[in-house]
């Protein structure tokens, strides 16, 4: 489950629309033990930054959101983005949540239209972010803010020409990352990147195995390889996207099945990590990945 944390000054309701479009489990909470048992979190917000730290601290979640965004994803959006900095000088000084290093201020205005709002392309910053996967650099996306942040080229995934260079998509260079656009209203740029930061939380998890028994008709043999596997998986569902999780070698992958990608899988071209998919695995293995995937692990296309 990703958790839209419900604190008052959120577009709570445009990002769970966005996942329900997208077949995500996402809940609307405010409730400290449902994010602390997310596999994700996003932090939306609208308004003014003192006003949002100020329904924050009402809601209680301040602390449970730090400890929370040391361990999984977590993403914020917009002026949620905004928060996850150390302070803001909208209309006052202001202490944020500290996460990453930097701060926010008026966009200077210099015969500029504000606020800055409408599409503008994402140009890519010096840091590396996963939830740029897939995109061609030729990608735009929606804002709508006065405010930008102003913080380290290190922490800077992405940014937009406004005036200027307005930090677009930012991270900590681990689990935080910051979208000062509107992801949920990006068309399906946005939607990539929604979907690559649900793929992010996979790997912060391992299957529980209590009580968990391998169904024999995903058993294979011991010298099956994955690309075998995947004829499994698909006969068993008729699913064409799937999560394969070996924490031991390769953590948490999506698997596209369609076209040249299932003829590379064969062929053992596909290597993340540099490990070809078509080494062998054991019996165990991948049916312990087969019988998962029906449909806990899977995600209809």
């Amino acid at each position: 489950m990703i958790a839209i944390i419900d604190y008052g000054a959120g577009n709570i309701f445009s990002v769970k629309n966005a996942m329900d479009y997208l077949g995500i489990d996402a809940k609307l909470t405010n409730d400290k033990e449902e994010i602390e048992a997310a596999r994700g979190i996003i932090l939306p917000g609208v308004g003014a930054f003192p006003w949002a730290m100020g329904k924050l601290r009402e809601s209680g979640l301040i602390d449970v959101i730090k400890a929370e965004a040391k361990k999984k994803p977590f993403l914020g959006i917009c002026l949620g983005m905004q928060l996850l900095f150390e302070k803001s000088f909208e209309f006052e000084e202001c202490e944020g949540l500290g996460l990453i290093k930097g701060y926010v201020n008026k966009i200077p205005d210099e015969g500029l239209v504000i606020p800055h709002m409408g599409w503008n392309k994402l140009e890519p910053g010096k840091a590396e972010c996963g939830l740029l996967n897939g995109f061609s650099g030729e990608e735009y996306v929606y804002f709508v803010h006065s405010y930008k942040a102003f913080c380290e080229d290190d922490n800077l995934c992405a940014y937009c020409e406004y005036g200027g260079k307005v930090p677009a998509l930012v991270s900590d260079g681990n689990t935080v990352f910051g979208a000062q656009f509107h992801p949920e209203k990006s068309g399906e740029a946005g939607l990539r990147i929604l979907r690559n930061f649900v793929e992010m939380t996979g790997k912060y998890f391992e299957w529980d195995d209590k009580d968990f028994t391998i169904p024999e008709k995903f058993l294979l043999g011991d010298n099956s390889t994955l690309g075998e596997a995947v004829n499994v998986f698909y006969e068993a569902g008729g699913y064409d996207f799937f999560k394969i999780c070996d924490p031991k070698y390769y953590g948490f992958k999506w698997l596209e099945f369609m076209g040249n990608l299932y003829s590379d899988i064969e062929d053992g071209k596909y290597k993340p990590d540099g490990k070809p998919y078509s080494i062998p695995l054991s019996a165990e293995k991948i049916g312990e990945l087969a019988a998962r995937g029906v449909p806990d692990i899977f995600t209809r296309s």
